[in-house]
């Protein structure tokens, strides 16, 4: 393997992100592994075994790479399309917040408007029954006034009715 495909694998291993899933962060460790061990000088007391094709595991690398790179970007969408939908919804509890601070407000509202009418109709009751106290008296101070100029008026039939003494 070439300097160049290891910085590669090693600069992938060092980007991926924190919201990479075990499972994906495990297989990109497996492979940087794998090809640091074959990329590694062999010891002096082993006999180096022939390769077949010395380029297949470079390709498998990079096709690895490649696949971990597509799935990583695919979670990168996925995380973007979930901010995306946080924040709908967000907003929606956002308008679901106002509109359950102005249904509290008209709740409140109508309830001092309520009380209010209540008051004012108690008020208006007590004045109600003030003003037919008043009238009462009213009407009973005319009726004692009626007899008392009927008495009055009685009292001028007779003394117009009765003869005058000469004297």
């Amino acid at each position: 393997m070439s300097m160049r495909d290891r910085k590669e694998i090693h600069s992938v291993m060092l980007d991926l992100p924190l919201f990479v899933d075990n499972d994906t962060r495990t297989e990109a460790t497996r492979i940087h592994l794998e090809y640091a061990a074959a990329s590694a000088p062999a010891p002096s007391a082993q006999v180096e075994k022939p390769s077949v094709n010395k380029a297949a595991p470079a390709d498998d690398a990079m096709k690895q790479i490649a696949a971990l790179t597509k799935r990583m970007n695919n979670l990168e969408k996925r995380a973007d399309a979930s901010d995306k939908e946080n924040g709908e919804l967000k907003k929606t509890v956002q308008g679901l917040t106002l509109r359950n601070r102005a249904d509290k407000e008209t709740s409140e509202t109508k309830e001092l408007v309520e009380e209010l009418i209540k008051n004012s109709v108690g008020e208006l009751e007590a004045e109600n029954v003030e003003l037919k106290k008043r009238l009462l008296d009213f009407e009973k101070e005319t009726n004692r006034m009626k007899r008392a100029l009927q008495g009055a008026h009685k009292a001028f039939e007779d003394l117009a009715s009765t003869p005058a003494n000469s004297s």
